[in-house]
């Protein structure tokens, strides 16, 4: 069975992950970010000034909750497969 992930993030073992502040710099300066404990698919990025989240679902505005302020799992997505 062939596994079709997207986006792509380096491997979660290679990969180090970041805590809020740092993300919200990549987001600032037009990166696409995501959490590791996030499913693969999900990631979030800046519209006009709003923070929207990407899903299964579609496009939606992002309200952060306390856990993802405080996580340390934050990543920079690097490149999206559809």
């Amino acid at each position: 069975m062939t596994k079709v992930f997207s986006p792509v993030v380096k491997k979660k073992s290679e990969s180090k992950g970041m805590d809020f502040n740092g993300a919200r710099k990549a987001i600032l300066s037009g990166e696409m970010v995501a959490r590791k404990s996030w499913d693969d698919g999900i990631y979030c990025f800046l519209v006009r000034e709003v923070l929207h989240i990407r899903n299964d679902k579609g496009i939606h505005r992002l309200i952060l909750c306390r856990a993802d302020l405080e996580a340390v799992d934050w990543v920079v997505i690097k490149n999206i497969k559809e």
